[in-house]
C-alpha cells in the first residue's frame, strides 16, 4: 500500500509553489526601508588631474522601495559615484544627492537618501610623473671568511613616481625598506619593497625591485710582473728604475681576483723624490682597482738609474 503522502504527489507540489509564489509576491510588495554602508569613488577624472586629499572612503544611505525593488541592490554593487569630468586644479565642494547612488543593474522607482557625508570637499592637483633613483636601507653582513664585493645593484635602478605635484615635485629619491642579511656566504637576489611615499596619492611604479648582492669567498692572490712606471723625469735625462716591476699581494672576492691582471693596477715611481735621498731610492705608488686591498707589496724600494 503507498503512503498517502506521495499520492497525488504532482498536484501537491504544484499547489505549495503556487502558495510560496503568491507569499513572496504578498511580500515583496511591501514598503521596505535598508541603510547601507556604501563605498565613495571618484572617477572621469581628467587625465592631466588627480585627487590630491582624502575623502571619507564609505558613505551611509538609505534605501526606499518595495520588496521586489530592494532584491537588486541588495545582491548588486552598490556604490557612491562622482563621475569628475568637471575636474579643475583646486578645491571643489560638491553636494552629494540621490543621483550619485550607482546600482550596477539599476535601482528602478527606488528611493535613495544620502545620510553622511551630505558634502564633500575634493581638491585637484596636476599630476606630475618622474623618475627617481633607488636609495637601499639594506645591512649586509657577510660571514667570516666572506666579502662583499661591489655595491648592491638595484634592478631597475630608479623607479617612476606618480601623484599630484604638490607631493612629487619634492621627490628626489626612493628608499627600500629595511633590511638584514647576515652570515652570507653567497650570492644574493632578493624582491625588496620601497617604503611607501608621503603624501596622499602618490604611487610608485614598480612598488617592489630586485636587489642583487655579490658575496665572495674572501681570499688573497698575488699578482707578480707589475711594471712601474717612471714619472717627472726633466727634460733631457735619461733614467730608469731598477728593478722595473713589483710584485702585488692583494685580498678580495675569489671570483673577482681571479678576473685581474698586471694591466689593472697602475704603479708609478717619482723621479724628483730620488733627490732627496743620497742612495736615489724611492718608493712607489699603486693605485689599486676597486673591491681589493692591498696587503703586500715587494720590493719596496726602487733605485733611480741615470740612462735608458
Amino acid at each position: 500500500m503507498r503512503m498517502w503522502i506521495i499520492d497525488n504527489l504532482a498536484i501537491k507540489i504544484g499547489a505549495l509553489l503556487i502558495a510560496l509564489f503568491l507569499w513572496f509576491h504578498a511580500v515583496t510588495e511591501k514598503e521596505y526601508e535598508v541603510r547601507r554602508v556604501v563605498p565613495i569613488e571618484v572617477t572621469a577624472v581628467p587625465h592631466e588631474l588627480v585627487l590630491a586629499k582624502p575623502i571619507p572612503s564609505e558613505a551611509v544611505i538609505r534605501l526606499r522601495g518595495r520588496g521586489k525593488q530592494l532584491i537588486i541592490p541588495h545582491f548588486s554593487h552598490v556604490r557612491l559615484l562622482i563621475e569628475a569630468t568637471w575636474a579643475k586644479k583646486g578645491t571643489i565642494q560638491i553636494a552629494l544627492s540621490p543621483e550619485h547612488v550607482d546600482v550596477a543593474h539599476g535601482t528602478g522607482t527606488l528611493e535613495a537618501e544620502i545620510i553622511s557625508p551630505q558634502k564633500l570637499d575634493l581638491e585637484f592637483d596636476a599630476l606630475l610623473s618622474k623618475k627617481v633613483p633607488v636609495r637601499s636601507r639594506i645591512e649586509i653582513g657577510p660571514a667570516v671568511g666572506f666579502i662583499q664585493v661591489g655595491p648592491i645593484v638595484f634592478k631597475p635602478d630608479s623607479v617612476l613616481v606618480e601623484g599630484p605635484d604638490k607631493y612629487v615635485r619634492s621627490i628626489d629619491s626612493v628608499t627600500t625598506d629595511s633590511a638584514n642579511y647576515s652570515g652570507s656566504k653567497k650570492a644574493i637576489t632578493d624582491l625588496v619593497s620601497l617604503m611607501s611615499p608621503e603624501g596622499f596619492n602618490v604611487f610608485y611604479i614598480p612598488h617592489q625591485i630586485d636587489a642583487i648582492i655579490d658575496i665572495q669567498r674572501l681570499v688573497q692572490r698575488t699578482i707578480d710582473e707589475v711594471p712601474v712606471t717612471l714619472t717627472n723625469i726633466p727634460e733631457g735625462i735619461a733614467a730608469h728604475l731598477e728593478p722595473s716591476a713589483i710584485s702585488i699581494t692583494i685580498s678580495g672576492g675569489e671570483s673577482y681576483l681571479s678576473s685581474l691582471s698586471a694591466e689593472d693596477f697602475s704603479v708609478s715611481a717619482d723621479y724628483r723624490k730620488a733627490h732627496q735621498r743620497t742612495d736615489n731610492l724611492i718608493n712607489a705608488r699603486i693605485n689599486l682597482p676597486p673591491e681589493v686591498e692591498l696587503t703586500g707589496a715587494r720590493p719596496q724600494m726602487f733605485k733611480v738609474v741615470a740612462g735608458s
